[in-house]
């Protein structure tokens, strides 16, 4: 199992690399999801290739976002550069970039992004199938359903093993974009998820906190069952994380999976190693998120660090700003505590327990909880190692005359470098075969290690010098063939340019009518919609209703495959079957449902290259994302039909967790009334629960709407979710009238 650890710039390189990791993964300064880290510009990028490979650590490269028209050259040419430099492999989310990868790079290994939401087996396949080498796994999955997933491929799986969990299914949250302006998926996430909400039942409030932010992971505790499964990679996230984080995280990992794999050995992780976890960065303590269908997710009380509990409040001194701690744990100068909310730096120490300069500390109180959120000792420790070459090479090299040249051959599997020095005798400083061992052994603080060591020469009658000197450049001769040996050799011609976007004509977009859910209550007959769309659970309901179009879920599990099965007879009535996932194309194959397929704009399609994608595996209509405005939209350039949402509230994220029934006494309380979430703001965002799968969808506080004048869309979308029939009646007059054909 590789270990994979996150790097945001070249400090947290280094510390994965010294600190044991077996690959990492890093952002170029464009089009990757953590836009918010340090990042590498191309001239970094080529020089971190280089020190990790010469280590024997790859990397990664995060070409992870949606990416519109006027990008797609530009992520060319980084991919292509990466390529050259020997990037070890590319992880992408955007299928159209993924696919023109796969196709111009056939020897660069693409690896499918969390963003992309794998989480099933018909995902995993259909990655393989379009030609992916490795698919980073959807954070949601149980340990079983990677087993069974493991058991059903030789794809490479992925999966995170510590760091922040998202509360949504990565690639399926809008929240940030459309809410705060700032995609997700485009690597700007504002984190809305980490703010404080108040949970409303039928309207009233009944509970408040951070109810969508969950802890951090930590799969210490059950490394060696992660093993068993067979996952290729364990992933550590935190690409904005410090030195420290990164320094101490993998280590730990490091220690903890050669543990597991030395059967010899008892498995068990000490307290001062998790403690060292807890005091680089927790969210109110740490679980193995969804790996165990574990119900703890969401600490409500705070959304950031926690620190570690130090003690508590036992005297104050406001006046010279001091407090006394009754101590649970040993605190030192440097220090940075915690209590209220209220950051101090401890500045000193008075008789072991005394400290100060407390900020704010009219409003500490006796017997209030101290945390340490900063480390001194723990974070000096870490930088003590900084550029400390413990990270080495082992080579094999030969010593032996060859006429009248000294000859001195290093060499490994792969490398092979002989380097010479005219052997003149001299009268004094004989070298005997211990001493010739000891001095080309003399690697110091390189990244060689000389392990074996064959000399064929008896006594040398030289100066140490010249024999150093020897080995000097025997060595430097060994890393620049190691460097050349990394840089990858494409020598294929190809034609980088992106094809330019045939304009298609406009017209007139049909009015369809959407279904976030069935209400019993209205009479959709009466509606003049073109084309109606129906939850695929809800298909019973909808009767004989003219034209349907059934409806997948984004994310499939298995109640929702056996629903499906059970009642394949349904998809014979509707006109169409919607898609909400690539996977579900496996999908409907593997179930012999044969129908015209469309797709929603939860595959995130942003250009035209995803567009040829959808068009190349039969898709015959696509919804436009969300994301894109009305220039984007319009350099879309192929035959498929389009669709635009004109009115609806979106859907802001889907996710596993359910802040109703908290996945512990649940009850189906979701069923037992009409729950909603509301911010700071007083907005209010509906929850709805999907009762096959136990997902749960959250949506805008408010329907939004879009013109489609002036539009390349074939059908203008309505998207219902809690509206009467008379409001429905009166959206389709607004938007069928000759006057304006859009919304006011």
């Amino acid at each position: 199992m590789e270990l994979l650890s996150p790097v945001g710039n070249f400090d947290n390189l280094i510390a994965a690399v010294q600190n044991g990791a077996d690959a990492v993964y890093l952002g170029a300064d464009v089009f990757n999801a953590r836009a918010g880290a340090k990042n590498f510009d191309r001239n970094e990028l080529k020089e971190a290739i280089l020190y990790a490979q010469k280590r024997g650590v790859e990397v990664h490269l995060t070409l992870n976002t949606l990416l519109f028209n006027h990008e797609l050259q530009e992520a060319l040419e980084v991919a292509k550069f990466a390529c050259q430099c020997g990037i070890s492999a590319i992880i992408v989310q955007d299928i159209g970039l993924a696919l023109e990868l796969i196709r111009r790079f056939p020897d660069l290994p693409i690896h499918s992004s969390t963003q992309m939401t794998i989480s099933n087996l018909d995902g995993v396949n259909f990655m393989q199938k379009l030609g992916f080498k490795r698919v980073v796994l959807a954070r949601e999955l149980s340990m079983k359903e990677i087993d069974q997933i493991r058991q059903n491929t030789t794809m490479e799986l992925e999966c995170f093993g510590h760091g922040a969990l998202c509360v949504s299914y990565s690639g399926q949250c809008l929240f940030s974009s459309i809410v705060g302006g700032r995609s997700g998926n485009r690597g700007l996430c504002a984190g809305p998820c980490r703010l404080n909400y108040g949970l409303l039942k039928d309207g009233k409030n009944i509970e408040n906190g951070y109810l969508l932010s969950p802890k951090d992971i930590c799969t210490l505790e059950i490394l060696p069952q992660l093993l068993n499964l067979g996952i290729d990679s364990l992933k550590i996230e935190g690409r904005k994380k410090s030195y420290e984080y990164v320094s101490i995280v993998t280590k730990m990992y490091r220690k903890y999976i050669d543990l597991a794999k030395d059967k010899s050995k008892e498995y068990k992780v000490e307290k001062e190693d998790l403690q060292q976890i807890l005091q680089i960065y927790n969210r109110g303590g740490m679980g193995t998120g969804y790996l165990e269908n574990r119900q703890n997710i969401v600490y409500p009380e705070k959304p950031n660090h926690l620190g570690v509990y130090v003690g508590e409040v036992k005297t104050i001194d406001r006046k010279r700003k001091r407090i006394t701690i009754a101590k649970a744990e040993e605190i030192f100068t440097g220090d940075v505590i915690n209590i209220r909310e209220n950051t101090s730096y401890i500045s000193e120490i008075v008789n072991g327990n005394t400290v100060g300069e407390i900020k704010n500390i009219e409003n500490v109180r006796v017997g209030d909880e101290v945390y340490r959120i900063v480390s001194n000792q723990l974070n000096k420790k870490q930088w003590e190692i900084y550029k400390k070459e413990v990270r080495k090479v082992e080579i094999s090299s030969k010593l032996y005359l060859e006429g009248e040249n000294l000859r001195l051959e290093l060499y490994n599997n792969e490398i092979d470098v002989k380097s010479a020095l005219k052997y003149e005798k001299s009268d004094v400083n004989e070298l005997d075969k211990l001493r010739v061992l000891c001095q080309i052994q003399k690697t110091g603080n390189t990244i060689f290690d000389i392990k074996n060591v064959e000399i064929e020469v008896e006594n040398l009658k030289l100066p140490i010098s010249q024999l150093n000197q020897l080995r000097r450049e025997a060595i430097e001769k060994f890393e620049k063939a190691l460097e050349n040996s990394i840089v990858r050799r494409y020598d294929k011609a190809m034609d980088l340019e992106i094809p330019k976007v045939k304009k298609i004509a406009k017209v007139k977009p049909k009015v369809n009518l959407y279904l976030q859910k069935f209400d019993n209550q209205i009479d959709y007959a009466q509606i003049p919609y073109h084309e109606i769309y129906v939850p695929f659970k809800d298909l019973a309901k909808a009767g004989s209703l003219r034209d349907c179009i059934a409806v997948l879920p984004n994310i499939i599990d298995e109640n929702y495959e056996k629903l499906i099965e059970e009642n394949r007879a349904f998809f014979e009535q509707v006109k169409a079957v919607q898609i909400s996932h690539l996977s579900q194309i496996e999908l409907l194959k593997r179930m012999k449902i044969d129908k015209k397929m469309v797709a929603d704009d939860t595959l995130n399609i942003t250009n035209h290259l995803s567009e040829k994608v959808l068009q190349e595996l039969g898709i015959q209509r696509f919804t436009i994302s969300p994301e894109l405005d009305k220039n984007a939209i319009n350099e879309f350039g192929s035959n498929l039909e389009k669709e635009l949402v004109v009115y609806g509230r979106p859907c802001l994220m889907t996710s596993k967790y359910c802040p109703i029934g908290k996945n512990g006494d649940c009850k189906m309380a979701c069923q037992k009334g009409n729950y909603a979430l509301k911010d700071r703001k007083e907005f209010v965002f509906p929850i709805v629960s999907d009762s096959v799968n136990c997902h749960t969808r959250i949506y805008h506080s408010k329907a939004l709407t879009r013109s489609a004048r002036e539009m390349p869309v074939d059908f203008a979308r309505v998207d219902i979710l809690q509206e009467t029939e008379e409001e429905i009646q009166e959206i389709f007059s607004r938007i069928n009238s000759e006057k304006t054909n859009r919304l006011k």
